[in-house]
């Protein structure tokens, strides 16, 4: 009887690693059901319309581009473009003369495609190599990862990374810590080797009581880069509260785009 029990534990156990390895993109990437066509009606409100062409969609982009640089919007897990749009809205009144585009992963908004890190890279390479001028990163939670990983690969002039992570292996351990699937990791997303290949500005915003990526992962980023650094941390505030609205922390970045581009 004991060994029936152990042996049905066991079996349950290799199914639910082998399930956790098969499904770990749907693990990682949880895009919304949301309409593009809703998505750009909305769009057009705010004098925003499509960044790429219909067949080759990148997100979104203000309609009077400017040749005094591009800011770039790369949005969490389980969010989308248009939501960058509004909680970043007061920086295209800050900054009305550059170019605000709110780039989409490959799978989300109805843009064709899987997610993947391959996928939203090269995606990722193709619309930034679309812009003109000195260009600065802004990306949350998986965004700042993407972020990240572009900055690494093209040049920029300086990234704004939101409640990051050093690396997926280290959130897999973190929330599964009883999962073999983390050796197993088909994507890397590697915060921490991308920003070892950089010397740009970075400034790191990140909440003390994150319950999703822990402050703990944003500050070990902070503490390894060896460029022009800058760490806001958040007391009392979670991954999903991140307060853009305060205009103490509205004025810190504004101060540090105005400071990164004049660069």
């Amino acid at each position: 009887m004991v060994i029936r029990i152990l042996i049905s534990v066991f079996v349950g156990f290799v199914v639910i690693q082998l399930l956790a390895i098969l499904l770990q993109r749907r693990l990682t990437y949880f895009p919304p059901r949301v309409s593009l066509k809703a998505t750009l009606h909305e769009a057009e409100k705010a004098n925003v319309s499509l960044w790429g062409s219909p067949k080759n969609p990148f997100g979104l982009m203000t309609t009077q581009p400017s040749s005094t640089g591009s800011l770039v919007y790369y949005h969490g897990n389980a969010d989308y473009m248009l939501t960058q749009l509004y909680q970043f809205h007061w920086l295209m009144n800050a900054f009305p003369h550059t170019t605000h585009a709110f780039f989409e992963y490959p799978g989300y908004s109805e843009f064709p495609g899987t997610p993947s890190e391959q996928l939203i890279t090269d995606h990722g390479l193709k619309a930034l190599q679309s812009l003109k001028g000195p260009t600065i990163l802004v990306g949350h939670s998986i965004g700042a990862a993407v972020a990240a990983q572009l900055a690494a690969q093209l040049p920029v002039k300086g990234l704004i990374l939101i409640s990051p992570f050093t690396s997926l292996e280290t959130m897999a351990r973190h929330h599964y810590p009883y999962l073999l699937s983390r050796y197993f990791l088909r994507e890397s997303w590697n915060s921490l080797k991308n920003l070892s290949q950089l010397n740009v500005p970075l400034l790191i915003i990140h909440g003390e009581q994150d319950s999703i990526i822990p402050f703990r992962f944003g500050k070990e980023l902070y503490d390894a880069y060896t460029g022009p650094k800058t760490l806001i941390p958040l007391p009392r505030i979670n991954h999903n509260d991140i307060p853009l609205h305060n205009k103490e922390l509205q004025k810190h970045i504004v101060k540090f785009i105005q400071d990164t581009f004049s660069r």
